[in-house]
C-alpha cells in the first residue's frame, strides 16, 4: 500500500492538487481585501483548515468541499455536519471513562451518538468508493483514456481489480479513512 498510494512518485502527481488549491485560497483572500481601506485582520485558521481539509478530500476522492465551486453543495453541507459531530465527539469527556459502571448504562449517550455517526460516516464513504468505481467504469466503457489525475479511491480501486480478497470495499473504507485523519 505504501508503495502504491504513498510513494514519493504518488506525491508528486497530487502536487498541482495541493498548489490548485493555495492558488484558490490566495484568490479568495485577495478578493475579500478592498486596498482603499488600508491594512485588516483576517482569520486564518479556519481558512487553513479548510485548505488542507480540501487537499486531502481532492487527494483521496477528487472533489472539495469547501469553497465556491464546490460540486454538491448539499453533500459539502452533510460532510460538515459529520466533521462538526465527530470534532464534538472527540471533544467530549466520557465519565464512563472514570466509573465505570457507567458504561454499561451509556449514561452520556455517547456510544449511540457514535454509532450514529460512523453509520453515517460508512454510507459517506460507500458514497465516495461508489462513485469513484461508477466514474471509472463509464471512462473504460467508452474508452476514455486514463489521464485524469488518479486519486487514493482510484489506486486502491484497480488494486481491488486485481486483488478482490484482499483489497474489499472495507478495507478502501478503512484506508480511507486512516489517511484522511492522518493527514
Amino acid at each position: 500500500m505504501t508503495l502504491e498510494i504513498f510513494s514519493p512518485a504518488r506525491l508528486a502527481a497530487s502536487s498541482g492538487v495541493r498548489r490548485k488549491e493555495m492558488s484558490l485560497l490566495l484568490n479568495q483572500l485577495m478578493q475579500g481585501h478592498n486596498y482603499s481601506r488600508g491594512m485588516r485582520k483576517v482569520e486564518l485558521k479556519s481558512k487553513f483548515f479548510e485548505l488542507s481539509f480540501n487537499v486531502v478530500t481532492m487527494m483521496i476522492a477528487g472533489k472539495r468541499y469547501y469553497g465556491d465551486d464546490v460540486e454538491d453543495a448539499e453533500e459539502a453541507r452533510r460532510v460538515r455536519e459529520v466533521m462538526k459531530a465527530g470534532l464534538e465527539l472527540c471533544a467530549t469527556s466520557n465519565v464512563g471513562d472514570y466509573l465505570p459502571v457507567l458504561q454499561w448504562v451509556d449514561f452520556q449517550g455517547l456510544e449511540r451518538k457514535m454509532k450514529g455517526l460512523m453509520k453515517r460516516m460508512d454510507e459517506f464513504l460507500q458514497g465516495l468508493v461508489d462513485g469513484r468505481r461508477n466514474l471509472l467504469s463509464n471512462a473504460a466503457a467508452t474508452g476514455i483514456s486514463g489521464t485524469e489525475k488518479k486519486t487514493v479511491i482510484d489506486n486502491l480501486l484497480s488494486l481491488q481489480h486485481s486483488e478482490p480478497e484482499i483489497y474489499t470495499d472495507e478495507i478502501i473504507k478503512g484506508i480511507v479513512l486512516e489517511n484522511a485523519m492522518n493527514s
